[in-house]
């Protein structure tokens, strides 16, 4: 009797799951993906290495359960039984990151952007006309993980606040930061600066940022040498915050759970 294939595999266990009785199929290669098999996981779609044994993410979470797939031309295309369906350009200009991504933002301008994570590092990107993002600088000040970023109306500065108490502020043009700022409670997750907003008209220039509980500081963006303090909720009890915005108009400032301040215009 001939052989046309080994008759003792090589297992490679991905735990490809099925969930249609009749669709079964679900084992995906394309000359894109060299050495590599796509298979789909639960609501994830996995891209195997069989040389290496190492596999990565190619569409995670998607919301369903795949039960139907086909790669070609640069996309990769995968349904499900409720009329689900989902494109991926997986030739696109796309970086993964390792770290967890906690914020970025892009400048009101649209020419760049900042992008924190669950390290200290502030990725600065300059953004093409054809839409490039380009990692121009990479910073690393703060001494824990970054949580929020925010420009300022003008485009010209953004801030960083992070586990470690602190906010630093940069302007574009340096790579150092203009500013720093510290919040008052002692405790590692009290006192972790959670929030940072920049007012958005020009009429009231003010930064402002949350602790983990119980204080929010505004500060003259004009300058950064004067800084306001206030303590939230008048009670012996720390109040967790949950956020902190300023009106369009940049006349009121509310912060979670939701207090609302008026801003006073800067003369």
């Amino acid at each position: 009797m001939n052989m046309f294939v080994q008759p003792r595999p090589i297992v490679h266990d991905q735990q490809v799951t099925v969930h249609h009785w009749q669709l079964r199929d679900l084992l995906l290669t394309d000359k894109q993906f060299r050495n590599e098999v796509i298979v789909p996981v639960g609501h994830d779609i996995i891209k195997y290495n069989y040389v290496t044994g190492k596999k990565e993410f190619l569409l995670e979470d998607i919301g369903y359960n795949s039960t139907c797939m086909a790669a070609g031309f640069g996309y990769l295309a995968t349904g499900g039984q409720h009329g689900d369906l989902t494109l991926k350009d997986i030739k696109g200009d796309f970086e993964r990151y390792f770290e967890s991504q906690n914020f970025t933002s892009v400048s009101p301008d649209g020419e760049k952007m900042v992008a924190v994570g669950d390290d200290n590092s502030v990725l600065l990107f300059n953004i093409s006309y054809s839409g490039r993002y380009e990692l121009a600088q990479t910073m690393n000040v703060s001494k824990d993980a970054n949580f929020s970023v925010a420009w300022n109306h003008t485009s010209e500065k953004f801030a960083v606040s992070s586990q470690d108490g602190s906010v630093h502020v940069w302007d574009i043009r340096h790579s150092n930061p203009v500013a720093k700022f510290k919040g008052i409670n002692p405790s590692v997750t009290k006192g972790a600066a959670r929030c940072v907003k920049f007012t958005q008209s020009g009429g009231v220039d003010l930064l402002a940022f949350t602790e983990h509980a119980s204080h929010v500081h505004i500060v003259d963006a004009r300058t950064f040498d004067e800084q306001q303090t206030l303590k939230i909720a008048s009670t012996i009890y720390d109040a967790p915050l949950t956020g902190l915005c300023f009106s369009s108009d940049s006349s009121r400032m509310f912060v979670g759970k939701c207090f609302l301040y008026n801003t006073q215009n800067l003369i």
